[in-house]
């Protein structure tokens, strides 16, 4: 909805328990929050501002404002390219990339249904080589 004179909007946000924040000033009727995280729950209004009469003046904006919830991103299993012995106590893993993934985490187990130990942290590549006696572990 715009109002006649407004010479731009102020989005405002907030959590559900927070107070609410200018996060934006445009001059659309439309906004994207590219700040949101995921998994959160925020509340949003608009108000609108015009600068006629030499002044300025500010609307009245909804105080219950709008809720959403932003997703929770679901990321798919890495599918294998290639494992192979990369020589002595020694594997090389190779996957496929993960579209939106910034990372990978590498476990490995020294049984099928062992526990599971992080051989490496985040590594941004699809390829990780398991080198000498970390491997026989």
């Amino acid at each position: 909805m715009s109002y006649d004179g407004a010479a731009s909007y102020l989005v405002l946000r907030k959590t559900t328990n927070g107070n609410w924040k200018q996060i934006a000033e445009v001059t659309e009727l439309a906004y994207t929050d590219d700040t949101a995280k995921q998994d959160a729950t925020y509340r949003y209004t608009v108000q609108a501002r015009s600068k006629r009469w030499n002044g300025e003046a500010l609307s009245s904006y909804h105080t219950e404002g709008l809720s959403v919830t932003t997703p929770v991103e679901k990321l798919t299993r890495p599918s294998w390219k290639k494992v192979q012995s990369a020589g002595y106590q020694s594997v090389k893993l190779s996957w496929n990339k993960v579209n939106g993934a910034s990372g990978y985490k590498v476990s490995r187990a020294t049984s099928k249904n062992g526990a599971y130990r992080t051989v490496k942290g985040k590594t941004t590549t699809g390829s990780r080589s398991a080198i000498g006696k970390a491997a026989a572990k």
